[in-house]
């Protein structure tokens, strides 16, 4: 793509130059002029679908890695329930056993007048 005014100007000079030297009439001037013309103008319309495309992309790439993080945060918070129950399951049973205890202890103490 000719980015610069000097690039642009680059063409016409050219045509013009072929033109006064007689290579080419002044209607084929014009017509290249207008033909590069459309070329540059479809040139920036694909480079705008290209970066709508490449926005579109990264974004499933981000989506994807959301999911994933998602999956991820989903099993661990699994893994943390697991790991909670099984505490919460030694503490009734530890709880349990000294319940135990103290009535075997109760039963145990002889009674006081």
């Amino acid at each position: 793509m000719l980015e610069s005014r000097q690039d642009r100007n680059k063409l016409r000079n050219v045509v013009f130059n072929a033109e006064d030297r007689k290579v080419i009439s002044k209607e084929e001037a014009g017509f290249i002029v207008s033909l590069v013309e459309r070329f540059r103008g479809d040139v920036e319309k694909k480079v705008k679908q290209y970066n709508v495309l490449a926005g579109e992309i990264a974004q499933l790439k981000i989506n994807e890695q959301i999911i994933i993080d998602l999956v991820q945060n989903m099993i661990a918070a699994a893994e943390r329930d697991v790991a909670r129950q099984e505490t919460m399951r030694k503490l009734k049973e530890a709880r349990e056993v000294q319940e135990e205890r103290r009535e075997e202890l109760k039963d145990d103490t002889p009674e006081q007048p």
